[in-house]
């Protein structure tokens, strides 16, 4: 369970990321991306263990939590990627304007 909760609050970090990008918001982004990251990254660690004690013979068989856990973290880190993509896009938009103005 904790697994899940980590990784489905890191989706709605990323997702509330790609908002305040579209909102113009980037520092309120940053740190959405910023808190995601964190959540991700403690996920994987969770997730590991997991992965560890079913390789040991721990685990008998693949719990449906685990796999649904997974696919948690498959989407959250595709909204990762979303969010980090759309906040560079953000942050180039100002510069692409400027070269136009020049010319």
């Amino acid at each position: 369970m904790e697994l899940i909760s980590k990784t489905g609050t890191a989706r709605s970090d990323f997702i509330e990321a790609i908002y305040y990008v579209l909102m113009g918001q980037t520092k309120k982004a940053e740190e959405f991306l910023q808190e995601g990251k964190e959540l991700l990254c403690a996920a994987h660690e969770t997730h590991f263990r997991l992965l560890a004690r079913d390789a040991s013979g721990e685990l008998k068989e693949m719990p449906l939590l685990l796999v649904h856990a997974e696919d948690q973290m498959g989407g959250a880190e595709i909204f990762e990627t979303l969010a980090y993509q759309a906040l560079r896009i953000q942050k180039e938009q100002p510069k692409k304007n400027q070269n136009k103005n020049e010319n």
